[in-house]
C-alpha cells in the first residue's frame, strides 16, 4: 500500500502513541543552556519542592504521522501545544499528567532521580480511520494511572513510565522507556537526540494488533484470526531541533522513527496492510511563562 497524505480530521482520534510522545518531547524542549530545572542542592526534596521554577508553555503546532499504529497511510493534524513543569509539583505533557512526589539530588547536583504518580491518556482509534480497520470495531479512549521515574546524569535524561487502562479502551498495561540529551550547537540552537522502547501486555496487543474470531468474520480483508503475546512492541529514535528566538519564544521540529517489533510487527494490520516502519514529523512554536 503506498504512502498517501490525508487531510486533517479534527474530530478523529488521530494518530499513535508516537505522535503523543513526540509532541510532548517537542513542546517541552529546553529553552536555554542553563536550564531552570537543574537542581544543585544535594539531598531529598518532596512534593515539588527544590525542583526549580514553575513553567507553563503555550503554543501551536502540527503533526504528520500514521493514521493508526502500524499504518503506512499518513495524515497531517494541527495540534495545540500545552505543557507545564512543576506547577505546584505537577507536570503536564500531551497527554500525561504527573506529580513530582520525591526527588534526590546527588553531590554537586551532577545527578538526580525523581519519582511520582502519573496518569496517561491514549485516544484510541476509529474503525473508519482507515480501510484496513474495517470490521475490527473502535478502540476507545484509554486512561492509564501509574507512575514514573526520571534519572538525570549531567545533561542526560533517562525515563521510564508505566500505566494500566481503567477506562475500557485497550484495557492493557504499557511501559515506555526513553533516553535523551540536549546538545547545544549555538546559544540559540539545540539538538536533542533520543532513543525509546515500549512494552505492552496481552490486552493492549490484542486491542491494537490482534484480530479476534468475531473481527475476522466481520472483516472483508483478513483471512485468519491473530492473537499476539505480550512483549516489546517498538523501538525508536528521534532528533529534535530547537531554535530559541529569545528566553521565552522557541520553535521546535522533531523527526521521529519508530520500528514495530515482535508480535506487533507480525500482525496482519502491519505486515499485510501497513508497515513496521513508523515515521513522524512534529513542529511547533511556543512561549514560556515562568513563575
Amino acid at each position: 500500500m503506498p504512502h498517501t497524505l490525508k487531510p486533517a480530521r479534527l474530530t478523529a482520534r488521530v494518530s499513535t502513541l508516537a505522535i503523543l510522545a513526540a509532541l510532548a518531547a517537542t513542546a517541552a524542549a529546553p529553552v536555554s543552556a542553563q536550564s531552570p530545572f537543574e537542581r544543585v542542592e544535594q539531598g531529598w526534596s518532596f512534593f515539588g519542592n527544590g525542583m526549580g521554577p514553575s513553567e507553563l508553555r503555550l503554543g501551536v503546532g502540527g503533526a504528520y504521522a500514521p493514521d493508526y499504529v502500524g499504518s503506512d497511510d499518513y495524515q497531517f493534524t494541527p495540534l495545540p501545544l500545552i505543557t507545564a513543569r512543576n506547577v505546584f509539583g505537577f507536570n503536564f505533557q500531551p497527554f500525561a499528567l504527573s506529580y513530582n512526589l520525591a526527588s534526590y539530588t546527588g553531590q554537586d547536583g551532577l545527578w538526580s532521580v525523581t519519582v511520582g504518580p502519573r496518569v496517561g491518556l491514549e485516544l484510541g482509534r476509529d474503525e473508519d480511520d482507515n480501510a484496513a480497520l474495517e470490521g475490527l470495531g473502535d478502540v476507545g479512549t484509554s486512561v492509564l494511572p501509574g507512575g514514573f521515574v526520571n534519572l538525570r546524569v549531567g545533561p542526560v535524561m533517562a525515563s521510564a513510565s508505566v500505566g494500566t487502562d481503567v477506562a475500557d479502551g485497550h484495557g492493557g498495561t504499557v511501559a515506555d522507556f526513553g533516553l535523551s540529551a540536549p546538545l547545544p550547537i549555538t546559544e540559540q540552537i539545540f539538538l536533542i537526540p533520543g532513543v525509546s522502547a515500549s512494552w505492552a501486555d496481552e490486552d493492549y496487543m490484542q486491542s491494537m494488533f490482534g484480530i479476534t474470531p468475531a473481527q475476522f468474520a466481520a472483516s472483508p480483508i483478513y483471512t485468519a484470526a491473530y492473537t499476539p503475546d505480550a512483549g516489546f512492541k517498538s523501538v525508536g529514535a528521534s532528533l529534535t531541533a530547537v531554535y530559541n528566538f529569545n528566553e521565552n519564544w522557541s520553535a521546535n521540529t522533531r523527526l521521529g522513527y519508530e520500528r514495530l517489533i515482535g508480535d506487533a510487527a507480525d500482525s496482519p494490520l502491519v505486515a499485510d496492510q501497513g508497515s513496521e516502519n513508523q515515521l513522524s514529523v512534529i513542529f511547533g512554536v511556543s512561549r514560556a511563562f515562568r513563575f
